[in-house]
């Protein structure tokens, strides 16, 4: 359908619904594109690099004398599918590997193919839950073990809903702000800021887990059979921490970031013996080591697409590809939060922009991996736009060598 389509506009979003608009002019490719179609948009420029898959989920036509028809779309990915309620929390990852089965989403959680056909969910009493609640729904789950674990969670761009406890160290792109340094040139398309906004100087860590108390005073009467479920004897609780950092609360006033964790194994042994692990101070301590005072860092980066061997780089990005960018002779890698791409026949050659978000928002994760190694742009005679060795030392006019910034030679 590439003749029709007059522009395309896709955002991934990590820890959120991402979404594609897509505008058709044609007379005839309404009727192949009804509400609930599943639809991959792809690159085809060296090769076929899907950029984004999901299903249809608006849909508007418009009619206009003389004119053809007008077909907007709004694609959708899996994630609206996790509001569905579920009243279980786990620890572990995998442990929601039933219940995301059962939704009939493509899954993987840490490599691990979950996917499966849309089926009733299991049992909630045999599964050792670290939290029962019969009000919340998978999102407030997912988001709570993943935070306790330190984990990521997205939906890639082939429309898989990704669990995962580590993140790729494989660099995706080099983008450069000189040519021939990358695999692409951003030019002066790279947003630097340093913002109070982004201060977090108070963490707020909401843990939810099984009451032992209520389990060790648990009674079960007359009416219940010989066999009844122990497991339905005991409640749920919650119980709050809060951790902050002085100096900045001192400077900026208190900035709040509560997260939601689960703890224990809901194991019925540990939750006997009150056992459900170590608190969360050291976690949110590290977020307020990071993130209670102003930091300089990379917040966006905007890509024009000039050539075809561009197209399949940038249609392979999606939240938390490792992309170096180099500055001013440095390199840096980050990981962008939202990757989004517009594309209509105006505007550059190939009228592509591809913008980069690594600035967190909502429910995205306040932790990162070590950023991979990635070797800086050579120097040659103090210049970052040729190959070579060289070395800059601020050396007086009677320095010689190769390589050497002298003030006699530049």
């Amino acid at each position: 359908m590439t003749d029709p389509v007059s522009s395309i506009s896709t955002t991934l979003r990590e820890a959120d619904l991402s979404v594609a608009s897509i505008r058709f002019v044609s007379d005839t490719v309404a009727a192949s594109l009804p509400a609930g179609k599943r639809v991959r948009i792809a690159a085809t420029a060296g090769g076929f690099t899907p950029m984004m898959t999901g299903t249809i989920r608006t849909r508007r036509l418009v009619f206009a004398p003389a004119r053809k028809q007008q077909l907007e779309i709004g694609v959708h990915d899996v994630w609206s599918r996790l509001s569905e309620t579920y009243p279980l929390m786990f620890d572990q990852l995998h442990e929601y590997g039933p219940a995301l089965h059962a939704l009939g989403i493509p899954v993987e959680i840490d490599g691990v193919d979950y996917t499966g056909p849309r089926a009733a969910l299991p049992d909630s009493y045999v599964l050792e839950p670290s939290y029962m609640d019969d009000s919340i729904d998978l999102t407030t789950g997912l988001l709570a073990t993943r935070n306790a674990r330190m984990s990521y969670l997205y939906v890639d761009r082939r429309g898989r809903l990704q669990l995962s406890s580590s993140l790729s160290d494989d660099v995706a792109l080099i983008a450069a702000d000189l040519p021939g340094q990358g695999d692409v040139s951003y030019s002066r398309e790279l947003e630097v800021a340093t913002d109070s906004a982004a201060i977090v100087n108070v963490v707020t860590v909401r843990e939810h887990l099984l009451d032992a108390d209520s389990y060790n005073d648990r009674e079960v009467g007359s009416s219940d059979g010989p066999q009844g479920d122990l497991n339905r004897y005991f409640e749920s609780t919650s119980q709050s921490a809060s951790y902050q950092d002085d100096a900045s609360v001192e400077t900026y006033g208190p900035v709040t970031q509560t997260l939601p964790v689960v703890r224990g194994t809901g194991a019925l042994a540990d939750v006997e013996a009150g056992d459900f692990g170590p608190s969360f101070q050291s976690q949110a301590q590290s977020i307020l080591a990071a993130f209670a005072n102003e930091r300089y860092e990379f917040t966006r980066l905007t890509i024009p697409i000039e050539s075809p061997a561009h197209i399949p780089l940038v249609a392979a990005l999606q939240p938390f590809s490792a992309v170096a960018v180099r500055h001013k002779g440095t390199t840096q890698v980050v990981r962008p939060r939202s990757v989004k791409h517009t594309i209509s026949p105006t505007g550059s050659q190939f009228g592509w922009y591809c913008e980069l978000d690594f600035s967190i928002r909502r429910d995205q994760v306040y932790w990162l991996p070590p950023a991979p190694d990635v070797d800086d742009p050579p120097l040659v005679g103090g210049f970052y736009d040729a190959p070579g060795p060289g070395v800059v030392d601020g050396g007086t006019p009677e320095s010689t060598g190769i390589g050497i910034i002298d003030g006699g030679e530049l």
